[in-house]
């Protein structure tokens, strides 16, 4: 680098130096002061690093890539990121199917996911890899769009197969061993026909079994009905190996705040709620005071009337104790019954709060099934008495 003076009136002052390219340029200044602070500019120390810095041979492939990319209307900033993905995908390494889901069923492990989720996956998954193994998949990374499609053409539980590859292809991805998830991309053809209606319990079918109810599973009943609850969050059968062992306790019911809380290891989607707002469940939830449990112990469950109970299984005992009631209940229909006649008393936000439901999801299931007149009758439900004999 160099400053020298030559006969020119305006810009007497030229410099000759070196960009951050490595390119050699010249200008010339009015003052030696304007010349000098150029070439300190351009000096070694504030080039750029020698990886950044473009040669002769170099300045021609990016001129290449240039023309290219604006063929195709981008700019050489668009074009950054899609270099990146490549030199990425490129040196994605390998893994093979079986290992593959270890890792995905350990990640599932260190969740704490419940173990009817973990059965869900686990199931899937293996079917997946058996259909794999015959037809010569090895590894995610060689697994594309439409071969996935080919999977999902072949299965018979296709939604649920989606939904479980979906997340396993998402852990792939996330861990580096797939460029995308495939499985987003599949198709399910929808077959058309009526949609089956929410199936819910009238307010005098509501109110004719829980006073028919035996009264140690009275609370139960009414935690369903009148708190959305769903029957896994309060109860499980202890024969089951899959089912979760946290339900809702005592503790958890604040009789002088009057509210529940379903805590996160207790609820369906992993999120606590607290439920408030509630008027005729707390008459019905008397008698766990005494309990100090949300059911009397299996040593100190009560006995129908006359009658010999076959288990000490409290969950078999509801579950034999709903066959006996005047009108017979599928699984969740309390809860879809609370969820239609909360929409008129406590409105859509109130009610999303309480359920822990997807908003879109509540009013597209919810919003007509019930009247404002039977929801005001269903939510005025009261015992008579709540005296057990001991």
């Amino acid at each position: 680098m160099s400053i020298q003076k030559i006969k020119r009136k305006s810009k007497p002052f030229l410099v000759r130096c070196k960009n951050i390219d490595g390119k050699i340029i010249s200008a010339t200044f009015a003052t030696r002061t304007e010349a000098e602070e150029f070439e300190l500019s351009n000096k070694a120390e504030k080039k750029m690093p020698s990886e950044l810095q473009i040669d002769g041979v170099e300045r021609g492939d990016v001129a290449k890539i240039k023309k290219l990319c604006a063929e195709y209307g981008l700019s050489l900033h668009d074009a950054v990121p899609m270099f990146q993905k490549f030199l990425k995908d490129s040196q994605r390494p390998t893994l093979l199917f079986p290992d593959a889901q270890a890792k995905f069923l350990a990640f599932l492990e260190a969740k704490k996911v419940r173990p009817r989720t973990y059965g869900f996956y686990e199931d899937h998954i293996k079917r997946f890899l058996k259909w794999c193994k015959a037809c010569g998949f090895k590894e995610a990374s060689h697994f594309s769009a439409e071969s996935a499609q080919m999977y999902m053409d072949a299965v018979r539980s296709k939604p649920q197969a989606k939904r479980a590859l979906r997340a396993f292809w998402s852990f792939l991805c996330d861990s580096g061993y797939a460029a995308e998830n495939v499985f987003k991309k599949v198709k399910i053809p929808k077959i058309l026909g009526d949609k089956a209606e929410i199936q819910i319990m009238t307010p005098k079918e509501t109110e004719a079994n829980i006073n028919a109810m035996r009264p140690e599973f009275k609370p139960l009943y009414a935690l369903m009905a009148f708190a959305g609850i769903r029957p896994e969050e309060l109860i499980y059968d202890k024969s089951d190996k899959n089912a979760k062992s946290d339900c809702l306790k005592f503790s958890d019911i604040d009789f002088e705040r009057k509210r529940i809380i379903v805590r996160a290891s207790v609820a369906k989607t992993r999120e606590t709620r607290i439920i408030t707002g509630l008027a005729n469940i707390w008459p019905w939830l008397e008698p766990i005071k005494g309990w100090r449990a949300i059911y009397p112990s299996e040593m100190n469950m009560l006995r129908p009337v006359g009658k010999r109970t076959t288990t000490k299984n409290v969950y078999q005992q509801w579950i034999q104790s709903k066959k006996t009631l005047p009108y017979s209940m599928s699984q969740d229909v309390l809860r879809h019954s609370f969820a239609s006649y909360a929409y008129h008393v406590f409105g859509v936000e109130k009610s999303v709060e309480i359920l822990g439901h997807d908003y879109k999801v509540y009013k597209k299931f919810y919003k007509a099934v019930a009247t404002e007149e039977d929801s005001k009758a269903y939510f005025s439900i009261v015992p008579d008495s709540m005296l057990i004999k001991r």
